[in-house]
């Protein structure tokens, strides 16, 4: 908090002293281009950089607005009613239906904190507040393409479909977010509304990105080559992409995954010729029960090249595809896997990448990723070194 308050002989208190809260995290709704039309996504930021001078960063699907205390989720719901809107508080794992329903599917045009506007297929728009099922007709105008955050450098800047964020004292504008058609909600989160709840602190640090720095590598299980690498670590409830029923916590199905590149050097599946980047990951697994179908899976690229490591059937150590190792423990798993040079002519800049545990019980089965790969290879990436 910035303000200077002096209050002395011959001064007069001011009723209205300057004070200016810095954001710490910024959480964002918007709607961009998917296959079938409009989809929601939402976004939040950690606004202080980690110590890999990154923004931590977390992009999933839906209608979920991050406010400092509440983690708000809105979902279409359908009964005997008809169309309606479920609201809940995903941190208490409380919710209720909004008072509101339609022959056809309600939209969501405006979120803040404490409300949202809901469009009915008639065209008439209410405000409903979030922590209570009350709504009252409303009209809303939509975000302005350029949202300024409170003290001077902040902004977020909706351009030519590429949502942008801009921070004191950076040197350039941050893409965000590409095709976005528009915002719906906006909310910037000051130090004084964080909760410091353990698991709230893990999981909305957690990255969709990574940067895979330069490294010599010898893939051979043993992940000392890595000791000062900076993991993402995938294990909290809302990364879980299918069958969340059958989740049951990290030691069910969990991963960590470092990233480093190399040019024409490092150890078997690594050699290739100048100007080839080769990317290597590593990382460790957990699981209460393999299964041979059991299966760590990478998207890199664009074009989604997906490469898949079966973990279940490794109790040791054990080359696969020439190019990765994997040693087996009983509820965890190391592994190194070197994407072979000839198919990682990476150019420097962001590679959209994604990896997914792909956990099979024998009762159930369960997928957790590190972003959602519902566009290409998923809403995360990897930013190569030049």
């Amino acid at each position: 908090m910035l303000g200077v308050l002096v209050d002395g002989p011959g001064c007069a208190r001011s009723p209205h002293p300057s004070q200016v809260l810095l954001p710490t995290q910024l959480a964002v709704v918007a709607e961009r281009d998917g296959a079938a039309g409009p989809e929601p996504v939402s976004l939040v930021l950690d606004l202080r950089r980690n110590s890999r001078d990154q923004l931590d960063v977390r992009i999933s699907p839906g209608l979920r607005l991050w406010d400092g205390r509440h983690l708000w989720d809105l979902t279409a719901s359908f009964d005997a009613r008809g169309h309606g809107l479920r609201v809940s508080d995903v941190k208490a794992g409380l919710g209720g239906d909004v008072p509101l329903f339609g022959a056809e599917p309600l939209a969501v045009v405006g979120l803040t904190r404490r409300a949202a506007w809901v469009q009915l297929p008639n065209g008439a728009v209410f405000e409903c507040q979030l922590s209570r099922a009350e709504c009252v007709e409303s009209a809303v105008a939509p975000l302005p393409m350029s949202h300024l955050g409170p003290g001077s450098g902040f902004a977020l800047t909706l351009e030519g479909g590429d949502l942008k964020l801009r921070l004191p004292f950076a040197k350039a504008e941050t893409v965000l977010l590409e095709h976005v058609q528009r915002l719906v909600g906006v909310h910037w989160v000051h130090e004084t509304w964080l909760d410091h709840d353990p698991v709230l602190d893990r999981t909305y640090r957690g990255r969709g990105s990574l940067t895979a720095v330069a490294r010599q590598i010898t893939p051979d299980g043993d992940l000392h080559d890595w000791a000062d690498a900076e993991p993402m670590v995938v294990d909290a409830p809302w990364q879980v992409q299918a069958g969340a029923d059958g989740w049951s916590g990290p030691r069910d199905a969990s991963f960590s995954i470092a990233v480093a590149h190399s040019d024409g050097a490092g150890g078997p599946g690594v050699q290739g010729s100048l100007g080839e980047r080769s990317l290597c990951f590593a990382g460790r697994v957990r699981d209460d029960d393999w299964m041979l179908a059991d299966a760590l899976v990478f998207r890199v690229g664009s074009e989604t090249s997906r490469v898949s490591l079966e973990l279940g059937s490794a109790g040791g150590a054990g080359a696969h595809d020439g190019s990765a190792i994997v040693r087996g423990g009983w509820f965890s798993r190391s592994y190194e896997y070197c994407v072979r040079a000839s198919t990682s002519k990476l150019p420097p800049g962001d590679v959209p990448f994604s990896a997914s545990f792909e956990d099979h019980d024998d009762a159930s089965s369960s997928v957790i990723s590190s972003a959602s790969s519902s566009h290409g290879a998923g809403e995360g990436a990897i930013r190569v070194g030049s």
